[in-house]
């Protein structure tokens, strides 16, 4: 098999214009391509589609965007999007904008939002505005307005208005650190944990998603109510 440098493929693609044009007229307008790299001793492959596509090819400048139902597949993450833009060398950087939508391949993690930067080298995305995450696996769902995910040490880390849910376990603060492989999650910034009718605040909240342990520090207060006698104790 022959693989042709990514610039000539694209720059064939972007001579057949009147092909796109074509197709935009009427409304079919799906293409599906497959690129590999080899370079540097990186190799990576990014299969992607979409209603139209344009770019621009340079020396020191790499830019195709995807626009209108498009989608990618990295080697670690599956993407769609209304708008997808690959830069950078090997294409290592995504950005992807409105109904953002993905998952992750080996954790399982799902997710939304509005705006995606997904770095492929460091293997960290970010995602900003109406953030939602999942991860089935552990029954955990989070909704934050930014959250930043390193998938390769498997750590969440989300900022502002976030707001989980673990079970029974339903977690308020302005900064929350979710390391699946420990199965901990750490709060901060007026943390607040409810289970059931039982209420934990203090300056930093551990929840052990295990065992469902909870470790308060700092300013410590709460309500828990006594099932037996039907009480409530202030803590």
């Amino acid at each position: 098999m022959v693989f042709l440098p990514v610039e000539k493929i694209i720059l064939l693609l972007l001579q057949e214009r009147f092909l796109v044009k074509s197709l935009q007229k009427t409304k079919i307008a799906f293409f599906l391509f497959f690129i590999c790299f080899f370079s540097k001793g990186f190799s990576a492959t990014i299969n992607f589609k979409a209603n139209s596509m344009k770019g621009s090819i340079g020396e020191n400048n790499q830019n195709t965007t995807l626009l209108g139902n498009a989608w990618i597949e990295t080697d670690t993450m599956e993407l769609f999007a209304d708008k997808i833009t690959l830069q950078g060398e090997n294409y290592d950087f995504i950005i992807a904008e409105g109904n953002v939508k993905g998952s992750y391949k080996d954790s399982g993690f799902s997710f939304s939002c509005d705006i995606l930067e997904f770095n492929q080298s460091s293997d960290i995305v970010i995602l900003k505005n109406n953030v939602f995450l999942e991860d089935p696996e552990n029954q955990l769902v989070a909704k934050a307005k930014i959250i930043e995910y390193d998938n390769k040490l498997e750590i969440a880390t989300m900022q502002v208005n976030v707001e989980i849910t673990h079970k029974d376990s339903v977690c308020y603060s302005t900064l929350a650190i979710y390391k699946k492989k420990d199965q901990l999650l750490d709060l901060s910034g007026n943390p607040k944990i409810l289970q059931g009718k039982d209420t934990f605040s203090a300056q930093e909240i551990t929840l052990n998603m295990n065992s469902e342990e909870i470790l308060l520090d700092g300013k410590v207060s709460g309500y828990v109510i006594d099932k037996k006698e039907n009480t409530t104790q202030e803590e």
